[in-house]
């Protein structure tokens, strides 16, 4: 495992900026977001997360999460965060921050309550993950928000969209604060390659776990979605295509958003299903 340069900036003040390596932001991870000082389009032969190390700043510790497929029975496409035992969203982002801390040699970390907990500790088995309410903890920053090696891994959802689709004039995803903070580092890598010319509309549903206000305001083009009126709607309308433990609020945006003419019936819109837990 290397430890690329980079550029880390403080999520805080948002323009002081320092130039470090990798090992020495082992400290206190968490302050800040990663600005690579050189990245590349070179997707690997391999798929999932191992596939996209030159767009990454430490490399994976496995590289097999990730590779989820993609359904398109129609001009939207579901990408289907919900299946495998190490491919789903979460998993991409445990992996790479796994990798951090075992660079760290950290042996406790902290992380607040939540799905990514059971992918954190399969893949740090040598450390102790504890479970803190809030932001501080004992040990490693681990929290899935703020740590910006969990996005070098949640970012390649972001890849494999682009890959797998193209452009998508709209990106709907649930509305999970680490799912979209590494949504946000995918577009940004790809638009700063030029790769991608233009960012997608994000609409990011209401979970009913609100959505940090800073991180809604560093997505320029999220547009939070209101919560569905009808949840049983997209339930209905997932168990059809089979996707029966798939979030149905995401649907349901989506149906509801085509409804009111906010996404055009023509326009590519890439819906990101990830288990309903």
């Amino acid at each position: 495992m290397h430890a690329r340069r980079a550029i880390a900036v403080n999520t805080k003040s948002g323009v002081d900026a320092i130039s470090a390596s990798i090992e020495a932001l082992c400290s206190n991870p968490c302050r800040y977001r990663l600005v690579p000082d050189y990245v590349e389009w070179r997707p690997g032969s391999t798929w999932g997360v191992s596939r996209y190390k030159s767009l990454m700043l430490i490399d994976p510790l496995y590289g097999i999460a990730g590779g989820t497929p993609l359904y398109c029975p129609s001009n939207y496409c579901y990408k289907l965060e919900t299946v495998g035992p190490f491919t789903g969203f979460w998993d991409r982002g445990a992996e790479t921050l796994a990798a951090h801390m075992s660079l760290c040699g950290a042996t406790v970390a902290w992380t607040r309550r939540g799905p990514w907990l059971q992918s954190l500790r399969a893949y740090a088995r040598r450390v102790s993950i504890l479970e803190a309410d809030g932001l501080g903890g004992e040990g490693y920053c681990a929290d899935v928000l703020h740590n910006p090696f969990f996005h070098e891994g949640g970012a390649t959802l972001v890849y494999e969209v682009y890959e797998q689709m193209g452009e998508p004039d709209a990106i709907i995803a649930p509305g999970y604060a680490a799912l979209l903070e590494s949504i946000r580092v995918g577009l940004e890598r790809l638009l700063d390659l030029g790769v991608v010319e233009e960012a997608p509309r994000i609409y990011a549903v209401d979970m009913g776990i609100g959505i940090p206000r800073w991180l809604v305001d560093s997505l320029d083009a999220v547009e939070v979605v209101v919560k569905p009126h009808s949840v049983e709607r997209g339930y209905r309308s997932l168990n059809m295509l089979g996707f029966v433990d798939a979030e149905p609020r995401v649907e349901a945006a989506r149906l509801e958003l085509l409804e009111s003419g906010e996404i055009g019936r023509d326009e590519r819109v890439a819906v990101i299903l990830v288990r309903a837990r």
